[in-house]
This record gives C-alpha cells, sequence and structure tokens, in this order.
C-alpha cells in the first residue's frame, strides 16, 4: 500500500458500467436507501484493492525471493573480494583506465553495506529451524497487507463510520455481501467462489484493526466526512 488514493488510471477502460453497478450493491449492503457520496468513496477506494491485487500477482514468492537476494548477496561479496585482491583490479585498470585505484577503493564500502544489510532479509523469511516461513507464498513489503485485507477494511471502516452517524450495523451476511461486490467491481472472483455459495471474508474483518490497515482506514473515514459535508452542504 502507498499514497492514498491510487493515482493509477485506466484510459482504455470498457467496465466502467459494471464497476458502478456492482459498488452501489455494495454500498446497498450498507444501507439503504444508498447515499451517493458513499458509493463514490467506495468506488474511489476500490481502486486501492486492484491496485495492491495487481503487485502481489507481479511479486516474487517467499522462495523466488529468498533465492534472488542469497544470490545477489553472494555476488556482492564476490565482487568485493575480487576487488580486494592484488591481480584483479590491476587486470581489470589495464583495459579501463576510469577504473583507477580511488575508485575501487570508493567502491568497496557501498558494496559492503549492500551485503550486510541483505543478511535481514533471507532471515525475515526463515523460521527458527532455518526453513522459509509457511505460509501466505506471495513476499510482500513490509507494512503491507494483501488486497482482501484491504477490502476488508475499507467496508469495516464505511461501517464504523456510518454507525457514528447513528445508523444500524448490517448483519454478517450484508457485510460479506457488501465486500464481494466491492471486490468484484475490478477484478475476478476469486478461486474457489462458486456461484452456489457466498465467499467468506469473517478472517478478514477480523484483521481490519491490523496496524498496517490504519493509515488505509483513516483515510477512508476523511473522504467518507469529505463527501457526506459536501453533500450536505450542496443540498
Amino acid at each position: 500500500m502507498g499514497a492514498y488514493i491510487s493515482s493509477i488510471t485506466e484510459a482504455s477502460w470498457s467496465r466502467e458500467g459494471e464497476h458502478r453497478a456492482k459498488v452501489r450493491y455494495a454500498a446497498e449492503c450498507l444501507i439503504s436507501p444508498t447515499p451517493a457520496w458513499l458509493t463514490k468513496v467506495l468506488s474511489d477506494f476500490a481502486f486501492e484493492i486492484s491496485t495492491q491485487h495487481n503487485i502481489e500477482h507481479m511479486s516474487l514468492t517467499r522462495k523466488d525471493l529468498f533465492e534472488a537476494v542469497s544470490s545477489a548477496q553472494r555476488m556482492a561479496i564476490g565482487f568485493i573480494e575480487f576487488l580486494q585482491t592484488p591481480h584483479g583490479p590491476g587486470f581489470v585498470a589495464a583495459h579501463a583506465p576510469e577504473i583507477d585505484e580511488d575508485f575501487r577503493l570508493h567502491l568497496i564500502e557501498p558494496l559492503q553495506k549492500i551485503a550486510r544489510s541483505m543478511n535481514s532479509v533471507p532471515a525475515s523469511m526463515l523460521d527458527a529451524r532455518g526453513k522459509i516461513r509457511s505460509g501466505r507464498g506471495k513476499a510482500l513489503l513490509p507494512g503491507s497487507m494483501p488486497a482482501r485485507y484491504i477490502c476488508a477494511a475499507i467496508i469495516s471502516e464505511a461501517v464504523r463510520f456510518l454507525e457514528q452517524k447513528g445508523l444500524s450495523a448490517p448483519t454478517k451476511a450484508k457485510l460479506n455481501q457488501s465486500a464481494t461486490h466491492l471486490w468484484t467491481s475490478l477484478l475476478p472472483p476469486l478461486k474457489g467462489w462458486g456461484e452456489s455459495r457466498s465467499p467468506s471474508w469473517t478472517r478478514y474483518f477480523k484483521a481490519a484493526e491490523d496496524p498496517r490497515l490504519a493509515t488505509l482506514r483513516q483515510e477512508v473515514f476523511r473522504h467518507l466526512s469529505i463527501e457526506m459535508d459536501q453533500a450536505s452542504w450542496r443540498e
């Protein structure tokens, strides 16, 4: 997750009508009749879900990232060792005069810092036995959360906002339906979501208070406040 709201634009997007309909259904599951400002905010933040989903799709698995970082660290260490030999740098300098002694010495220290800093990356992926940690396969940046948790957090914060305005909380079934509609407004159904059953979002709603989602939730609440105030002013 990064800055809110995402700056991604989709000039050739042909699903706008479907997106608006799905977001409207998501809002109606929370409150009916549905105010336009609620639909607008849910629509805006739906792109945060899509953006994180795309990041996850491009991300390496834990195993692949572990191997890539370990390989890069080995290469950095090997290069440092080469630069510190009596014969290697001299041979290179003979063919590339711009790589002089001063350049070589200034290059070693940054490489050493990079090699040392890489120690924490593989270590963070290993358990006490030195094995790659089990669980979600994709390696995400520290402080980020998978797209499904972002979707649930957006709905949770919208509900909290509505409750503060004196409205009743929707049922668990309505919460699940709202999250499903918001997700599918830009993304295909998750694997295992058949048409015969409604997907459960329980575990994701339970994690909505995770500190890593705090900034997102604050922004959702702030935008809801702004849009509702502007709507009241226009009336």
